[in-house]
């Protein structure tokens, strides 16, 4: 039972009978839950493969949630925290700052009750180098003085490549307009 209200007393060997004491016990049996609950300058979460994909000034914000279970629940407590696969833990207490490269996070927490949550792990690729975009402009062209002179049957290209996190997206816009359009 997860409510348990207790009655107890003693009684001594010649009868005398102490006052009942009363308490009530919560039975908390359903341990907390950590997650991300912000993560400024993220590109990509990659939740299936537990990899975040994060952009310069990357900060990750945890938090603690103790889900009530049949009316019970002893409150959040704290919530630990490693770095590449440090043997120290640490207090969360304000939010991870990050360095660039493959940063491992391993993350968990208690509630109350002392009951652990599931640790979780991410693998955060702190990227720092951006893509390359390259135009490429089929035939027939004609080139004088870095100036390209096509036809309606001129294909134009456009490829992109990223060694760390991968493209996204690849853009562009035509002439001196502010909209920028998704390549396809």
């Amino acid at each position: 039972k997860l409510i348990n209200y207790i009655q107890y007393r003693s009684i001594d060997d010649v009868g005398n009978m102490e006052l009942i004491k009363n308490i009530l016990l919560y039975n908390d049996t359903v341990p907390p839950v950590v997650k991300i609950s912000k993560f400024d300058n993220y590109g990509l979460v990659d939740t299936q493969n537990k990899i975040i994909y994060a952009q310069p000034g990357a900060k990750l914000y945890l938090e603690i949630i103790d889900p009530v279970f049949d009316g019970v629940a002893s409150g959040k407590s704290i919530i630990f925290y490693l770095i590449n696969d440090s043997i120290e833990t640490s207090i969360y207490n304000q939010p991870i700052e990050l360095n660039p490269g493959i940063n491992k996070i391993k993350y968990f927490g208690f509630d109350n009750a002392g009951n652990q949550s599931e640790i979780i792990v991410y693998n955060i690729l702190y990227d720092i180098i951006p893509p390359v975009s390259s135009l490429i402009i089929g035939q027939p062209r004609f080139k004088v003085n870095e100036i390209y002179y096509l036809n309606r049957n001129s294909a134009i290209t456009l490829t992109a490549t990223d060694d760390s996190a991968g493209v996204l997206v690849i853009k562009y816009k035509i002439g001196e307009g502010t909209v920028w359009s998704n390549y396809t």
